[in-house]
């Protein structure tokens, strides 16, 4: 009798146990400690608050955090049914991270007083693997002369600027919403003589052309999906004179210009 329950010990010791399985590959460990001051029933046994752990999961198969316990990990069950800790790093894709001469030169002249045009800058296509928050910046001059590429001198303010829009996106994703919008206006004149407009040529006093750097940048919450950024330059019309028409040249004039699109997930 005594011989059989020795066996018996010695057998359950190395046995493992499996859910919804006949043959577990990983040893499961069961402790725990009292869950309850009161027995259970007339039992005279107290309720137990278990602690499982899977020999797959444990140091010899995984390296631990540097963070510690207050670290968050995440876990998967692969296709044999094993569960596995994922890097320990944090996902975050840097979809663009441009310095230098990255905004490709584009000019943009209205006609017609009141009216706004917009000018395509720069596209980027890019994918999110899961929900996300997204970085989204730009940095870039914006040159701001005449039609005939003087600079302008009838004190009219000029209104330009950038943002971006998407062209493609996942349903319920705006595809017509600017966003990240960044605007400032400029004007510039001279003094006028007698019987002369303010700003006349015939002053003989040159304008100064106005070089602006434009800063769009916005930080979208966005679900999964394929996207299609376009960036966009902008600027309104003052005035029917041909000869004081505004225009503006983007991304001209310095070489200090950056693109930058990154996402940090929000869910696995």
């Amino acid at each position: 009798m005594i011989f059989l329950t020795l066996s018996v010990a010695g057998y359950a010791q190395n046995v493992k146990t499996g859910i919804g399985s006949r043959d577990p590959q990983q040893n499961l460990h069961v402790s725990g400690a009292t869950g309850t001051p009161t027995n259970v029933g007339t039992t005279g046994i107290k309720l137990v608050k278990p602690t499982v752990r899977i020999d797959g999961l444990n140091s010899a198969n995984n390296v631990a955090s540097p963070a510690g316990t207050d670290s968050l990990k995440r876990i998967y069950a692969n296709q044999n049914g094993d569960l596995v800790l994922v890097d320990r790093k944090l996902e975050q894709p840097v979809f663009a991270q441009q310095f230098g001469d990255v905004i490709p030169t584009q000019t943009k002249t209205l006609i017609g007083f009141g009216t706004v045009g917009e000018e395509p800058l720069k596209t980027l296509t890019f994918k999110l693997m899961q929900p996300s928050v997204v970085y989204f910046s730009a940095s870039f001059a914006a040159v701001v002369s005449t039609a005939s590429i003087i600079a302008p001198t009838d004190r009219r303010a000029k209104l330009f600027g950038a943002y971006f829009r998407f062209s493609s996106a996942p349903t319920n994703v705006s595809t017509t919403a600017n966003f990240g919008t960044n605007k400032k206006t400029y004007t510039n004149g001279t003094t006028g003589i007698a019987g002369l407009p303010l700003g006349s040529p015939s002053t003989g006093i040159p304008g100064v052309k106005g070089t602006f750097i434009l800063n769009p940048r916005a930080r979208l919450v966005l679900p999964a999906g394929d996207y299609t950024l376009v960036l966009y330059g902008e600027v309104t019309s003052n005035t029917n004179i041909l000869s004081v028409l505004p225009s503006v040249e983007f991304g001209g004039g310095t070489e200090g210009e950056n693109f930058i699109v990154s996402a940090t997930p929000i869910q696995y």
